[in-house]
């Protein structure tokens, strides 16, 4: 972060803006439509100022950018759009300043205009992809991953993203395709030997998933999600105690929500869903804002007959999220009457 401090970030910020508007005001009659004195020779002066006065602006915006003060860039990009509408490097810098603020709806605004006007690199469509996958428009973020591949076919990151989101809609084929393609450019990405081996997990060929893991695993020994995903392999093929001793011997990287549901599926698998509660409940005590396994704690104490820690749990679900479906549909689970009653 910046040691500047915010007074000295405000005269700096109208600094930067008025040495913009003070270029830009040498065009005012332009910009208004009125006559230029002095004709062509004047005009084309005109259109000069214009032009260092967005050279100026970019500049004092990335440098803001660069010094994490993204307020002070946002006041002069947002001037600059007012002044150059459609530039590209306005349009581009303000959707990536948007971006790196969460603001991702306008971010995807600002691409998809560059992207109709034909004003669109590679780095333009893929952030678009990711943009749109965040606001859940899958759809729109295959399209502009695949314009990203196709306009960089060396690239690996977005056929990455791509199979992540043919995944999600459950179009498998395709994304392995994709996966192969970036395995095809650089045998080195654990990420695409490890999509291949939970799209194998997913259909079932454990056999394959293992083949595929063991290539993730000797790439990235350390991460969670390959060592999640192979337990998960044995507890299919009936072994969880052998995926609990895999799972614990992480240690305290263990409490991560991935690891503890794995951990709690296992104990379930062996007929202790009390114990499948309590590795949730532990997690709580650290993550005391887990939905997800306050509402597992609710179920597995409820599995295990213990109806009082199961309300419990339920009720601390409410409190973190009551107008969530799944927590609704726990709720009713207990208000429904007992099955001897009915």
């Amino acid at each position: 972060m910046s040691d500047v401090s915010g007074s000295q970030r405000t005269i700096l910020t109208l600094s930067s803006l008025a040495v913009v508007l003070l270029l830009v005001s040498g065009a005012a009659i332009w910009l208004l439509g009125g006559e230029v004195a002095g004709g062509p020779r004047k005009a084309a002066a005109t259109q000069t100022q214009r032009l260092e006065a967005l050279k100026a602006g970019l500049e004092a915006a990335a440098k803001y950018i660069a010094s994490d003060q993204d307020d002070q860039a946002s006041i002069i990009l947002e001037k600059l759009a007012e002044e150059f509408p459609g530039d590209l490097n306005v349009l581009s810098q303000l959707a990536e300043l948007r971006l790196y603020q969460g603001r991702n709806a306008e971010a995807y605004e600002h691409y998809r205009t560059l992207i109709v006007n034909r004003k669109a690199d590679r780095g333009v469509y893929f952030n678009a992809g990711l943009v749109a996958a965040k606001l859940d428009r899958v759809e729109e973020a295959i399209v502009h991953l695949q314009d990203a591949c196709r306009l960089d076919p060396a690239d690996v990151q977005a056929p990455l993203y791509l199979a992540n989101l043919y995944r999600k809609v459950h179009e498998n084929t395709r994304a392995q395709e994709q996966l192969l393609k970036v395995i095809n450019l650089d045998e080195s990405q654990h990420l695409a030997w490890g999509g291949l081996a939970q799209i194998a997990f997913v259909e079932n060929k454990l056999d394959l998933a293992e083949q595929h893991l063991a290539k993730a695993r000797r790439l990235a020994p350390q991460f969670i999600t390959w060592q999640v995903l192979e337990a998960k392999v044995l507890r299919r093929r009936g072994r969880p105690e052998r995926a609990l001793t895999l799972l614990t011997a992480l240690g305290d990287a263990r409490y991560q929500q991935e690891v503890v549901d794995e951990m709690a599926q296992c104990w379930a698998l062996m007929g202790l869903p009390l114990q499948a509660a309590r590795e949730h409940v532990d997690f709580l005590n650290r993550k005391a804002d887990s939905l997800s396994s306050a509402i597992a704690a609710s179920r597995f104490f409820l599995l295990g007959g213990d109806r009082t820690q199961a309300e419990s749990w339920m009720r601390y679900a409410q409190r973190l999220d009551a107008q969530s479906p799944e927590v609704q549909a726990l709720v009713n689970q207990f208000e429904a009457p007992p099955a001897d009653d009915q």
